[in-house]
């Protein structure tokens, strides 16, 4: 279905799969090594733009809509979702929210990258629970030396740092008091189950 670019099949093929498997197991075994075989088919093939295109659009309208509706019918304190890519649609952003959303967690999704510096005038106005910054390519020295630990010594909330830049700068952040590390989806729900248990218990 994504290879003749049809969009009814496959939403029809993600549906049938829903219905059969949790998310995280979808995710798991489904949903990532889809990604990492389809980015391999997109090395410098005629045509895979269009293909790339097609199926992050497809995607981020899929997941949108099921985190929007999971958002409407639930009440409470949201997380909030910054992208630091320069891709606004990054699938790694989007499996992140669904993931969350799917498991109870509201959510609200920053999709185009915004100034660090900035981030504290979302946090003044939407008090979220956490702040999520999901990262798929190294960050500058200045993100790294000013910025995350400013923020993770300010915001005054839980503040993660989720997808490859995890790993690249693991030793760089591991010792910043504040900020959390997951590389995965998976990874990254742990974590947020954690926090969730506890801000319960607190």
């Amino acid at each position: 279905a994504m290879l003749q670019l049809n969009e009814t099949r496959l939403d029809e093929a993600f549906n049938r799969m829903l219905a059969l498997y949790p998310p995280a197991t979808l995710l798991e075994r489904l949903l990532l090594p889809l990604l990492e075989s389809l980015e391999q088919r997109w090395q410098g093939q005629f045509g895979s733009r269009i293909e790339q295109v097609f199926f992050h659009s497809w995607l981020q309208s899929k997941l949108g809509a099921r985190i929007y509706n999971n958002n409407r019918q639930q009440s409470g304190q949201r997380l909030l979702l910054v992208n630091l890519c320069e891709n606004p649609m990054d699938p790694g952003l989007w499996l992140n929210a669904w993931l969350a959303s799917s498991h109870q967690l509201l959510i609200d999704v920053f999709e185009w990258p915004v100034p660090l510096a900035e981030l504290g005038l979302a946090l003044d106005c939407m008090q979220p629970a956490a702040l999520l910054l999901y990262a798929c390519q190294s960050l500058d020295s200045d993100c790294l030396q000013r910025h995350l630990p400013r923020l993770a010594s300010s915001s005054g909330v839980p503040l993660l740092l989720i997808g490859p830049a995890a790993s690249i700068h693991a030793t760089e952040l591991g010792d910043i008091p504040g900020l959390n590390l997951a590389v995965t989806p998976l990874d990254a729900l742990t974590q947020l189950q954690r926090m969730q248990r506890q801000g319960e218990s607190a």
